[in-house]
């Protein structure tokens, strides 16, 4: 329990037991009041009594003796300052029973007013721990978000830090893959027409395969094009995912290879021709023997960086 509660907990403790003593002082001074209603009740009916007896007497004296008058007269009189105490005895019984019973009045309402503030802070309680259990409740669901967003920001960073890595391992890969090119290019120029292999002579030009003059049928785009191979069809067709929005036009050339996470298994192909162009895909034939099947997924590219 927090500390406001306990606070409100004292407060209607206190509440409670000013009800409580007010309740116990409106008791008594109810017993207070009927007892002394009984107690003039009492002293009335006492004076009847008396006012009775002196009657019976003053008959009593007057049938006996007329002489008696006077007697008569004072017992008369004496009964009359009788009903007259009484009367002025009852009066101001009654003046404080009014007395009692306006202040009885006053306590209540002062009870009742305490009664009213007791509900009213009980209330006012009641508000204040539904605005304590929704704040509460508030806090809980910043904190989840806060968790979710902690959580999807660390999985970004990890997504983030995955593709920078497979990013390197690619590029890793490419430039071992250029250098493969570069090394097979310069083989191929070792062997062009017209040239010997050292410590030979000259090779005949029809000896040679005219197959190795690769850079004879290259056509590439002028701007930097690179797609992936879509479909491989039986006769050696292939379908590439760039077409003439990227620049592409029949009769260009593009170099195939095959790009692997495994270091060493990334390979170049060789090349293909464009023969059909659509707005998205093209159609390429092989250029020569490839030095592997073109399986979809390869890679294509206007030109291979060799840096």
């Amino acid at each position: 329990m927090t500390i406001v509660g306990k606070i409100l907990v004292i407060i209607v403790l206190l509440f409670s037991l000013a009800l409580g003593y007010a309740e116990v002082v409106r008791w008594v001074t109810r017993e207070r009041a009927l007892d002394l209603l009984q107690k003039a009740e009492d002293r009335a009916r006492k004076a009847d009594e008396k006012a009775e007896d002196s009657d019976k007497k003053l008959v009593a004296v007057r049938k006996e003796n007329t002489s008696l008058k006077k007697l008569l007269e004072d017992g008369a009189d004496k009964g009359r300052y009788e009903v007259k105490a009484r009367d002025e005895l009852i009066t101001r019984l009654q003046d404080d029973l009014a007395n009692e019973l306006k202040k009885n009045a006053e306590r209540d309402a002062v009870v009742e007013l305490a009664q009213r503030e007791s509900e009213a802070r009980q209330r006012d309680l009641k508000e204040m721990q539904k605005a304590l259990a929704d704040e509460i409740s508030a806090s809980q669901k910043l904190i989840k978000d806060r968790t979710e967003a902690v959580q999807a920001r660390t999985k970004a960073e990890l997504d983030a830090k995955t593709a920078n890595d497979a990013r390197q391992r690619l590029e890793q890969q490419v430039q071992d893959l250029s250098r493969d090119l570069a090394r097979l290019q310069a083989n191929l120029g070792q062997g062009a027409p017209g040239q010997g292999a050292p410590g030979q002579g000259n090779v005949p030009r029809a000896a040679v395969p005219v197959t190795l003059d690769r850079t004879a049928v290259r056509n590439p785009p002028p701007l930097d094009i690179e797609g992936q191979v879509l479909v491989v069809d039986t006769s050696g067709l292939v379908k590439l995912s760039v077409g003439g929005d990227s620049g592409l036009q029949p009769g260009q050339t593009l170099e195939v290879f095959r790009l692997s996470r495994v270091q060493g298994q990334s390979k170049y192909l060789g090349t293909v021709r464009i023969t059909d162009v659509g707005p998205k895909e093209a159609v390429a034939t092989p250029v020569g023997k490839l030095q592997g099947p073109v399986q979809v997924g390869d890679q294509v590219a206007s030109r291979i960086n060799r840096n």
